[in-house]
C-alpha cells in the first residue's frame, strides 16, 4: 500500500480528470471555461496535498521529496497543458495562465520542501 499511494498515483488521477474536463468543454456554452481559467491556482494546491503524504504513517519517506519534485514538475506541466487546450478562446491570455501556474508550482515546491525538512 505504501508504494501504491504516492505522488505518482495522485497526479495520474488529476491528469485524467483534466483530460476529461478538457474534452467536456465544448460548444455551445463552454461550461468549464471559468474553472479552466482558474486552474493556475488549483494545480499548485494539488502539490500542497501531495506534501501531506509525509504525515501518513507507513509511507516510505526516503525518496519521497525527490519523487514529489519530479512528479510535481512533470505532471503539473501535463495537467496544465491538457486542460488549457480545452479552453474555448485560445489566445495569448491563456498562455499566461500556464506561466502563472508553473511559477506557483515552483513556489509551492520550494516552500513545501522547506516546511517538510524543518518539521521532519
Amino acid at each position: 500500500m505504501k508504494y501504491i499511494l504516492g505522488p505518482e498515483f495522485i497526479w495520474m488521477v488529476i491528469y485524467f480528470i483534466a483530460r476529461t474536463l478538457s474534452k467536456m468543454n465544448k460548444a455551445p456554452d463552454y461550461p468549464w471555461n471559468n474553472f479552466i481559467e482558474q486552474c493556475w491556482i488549483w494545480v499548485p494546491l494539488v502539490i500542497v496535498v501531495t506534501f501531506g503524504l509525509f504525515w501518513i504513517s507507513g509511507m516510505e519517506k526516503n525518496w519521497l521529496l525527490l519523487r514529489i519534485w519530479i512528479v510535481g514538475l512533470l505532471m503539473s506541466h501535463m495537467v496544465l497543458n491538457t486542460i488549457l487546450i480545452g479552453y474555448s478562446d485560445q489566445g495569448p491570455g491563456i498562455g499566461m495562465v500556464y506561466i502563472m501556474g508553473i511559477i506557483f508550482v515552483f513556489l509551492v515546491l520550494i516552500v513545501g520542501s522547506i516546511i517538510v525538512k524543518w518539521v521532519h
